[in-house]
C-alpha cells in the first residue's frame, strides 16, 4: 500500500546503528550499506538504506556544548575533579596527538573512570569514556533511559565490561549474557580476547 512504514526499528537495532553512527568517519551511505549488512547477518530484520541514514544523520547533528573541543578553559564552566587534570592532560594530548581532539564530554567520562581504571592504559582509559560518552549522547536524544530493572541490561553489559576490564572478574558479564539470552561461552571469550589484545597493543 503506498505509504505504508515498514515493520519498526527494534530498540537493539537502533542503538547499534546510533552507536556506529557516533564511532565511524564514514560517509553516512557507506556506513548504512555496511550496517545493513551487519544486521542481517545477526539474524536481525535491517531498515533501509535512506532509514539508517537519516538516523545517522540525526544522532550526529544532535550536538550541544558539550561537544564542543575539551581544553583547559573549559574547566570554568565544566569542572573536574583537581585529582583527575594530570589523568585527562595525559589523555588530551594523546587524544590529539591521534589526531582525535577529546570532547567537553569525554573528557568529563575520563574524570569519572580514571580511579576505576588506574591500571590500565591511557589508550583503554580513552575507549571507554568514549563508549560512555556515545551512550549519553544516544540516551539524551532516545529519551529511552529504562525505568525497570529488566530493561536495564544492554546499560550493564557495558558496565559488565567496564568491571571486567578494571577487575578481571567476568561474573557480572556472564550474568548480563544470561539475562539477554546470549550464547554465553562464546560471547565472554570473544570479549576477553578482545580487551587483551587491545591491552598488548597499548603496552
Amino acid at each position: 500500500m503506498p505509504g505504508r512504514r515498514g515493520p519498526k526499528i527494534s530498540p537493539e537495532v537502533k542503538e547499534l546503528i546510533m552507536n556506529e553512527a557516533l564511532k565511524s568517519t564514514k560517509k553516512r551511505t557507506e556506513l548504512a550499506v555496511e550496517l545493513g549488512e551487519t544486521i542481517e547477518a545477526k539474524g536481525w530484520h535491517s531498515p533501509t538504506v535512506e532509514t539508517m541514514e537519516k538516523l545517522i544523520s540525526k544522532i550526529r547533528n544532535d550536538r550541544d556544548s558539550q561537544d564542543r573541543p575539551w581544553s583547559v578553559a573549559a574547566l570554568a564552566d565544566y569542572e573536574i575533579p583537581p585529582e583527575a587534570l594530570p589523568v585527562v592532560m595525559n589523555a588530551w594530548s594523546k587524544a590529539l596527538g591521534q589526531e582525535t581532539p577529546l570532547t567537553i564530554r569525554q573528557v568529563k567520562w575520563i574524570a569519572r573512570l580514571y580511579y576505576f581504571l588506574r591500571n590500565k592504559s591511557t589508550d583503554s582509559l580513552i575507549e571507554q569514556a568514549l563508549e560512555y560518552a556515545r551512550r549519553e549522547r544516544i540516551l539524551r536524544l532516545t529519551k529511552a533511559y529504562p525505568d525497570k530493572p529488566g530493561d536495564a541490561w544492554q546499560l550493564w553489559f557495558s558496565d559488565a565490561i567496564t568491571y571486567l576490564h578494571a577487575t578481571g572478574d567476568d561474573s557480572m558479564l556472564r550474568r548480563c549474557i544470561e539475562s539477554m539470552k546470549w550464547q554465553s561461552t562464546t560471547d565472554i571469550a570473544a570479549v576477553k580476547a578482545k580487551l587483551n589484545m587491545k591491552e598488548a597493543q597499548n603496552e
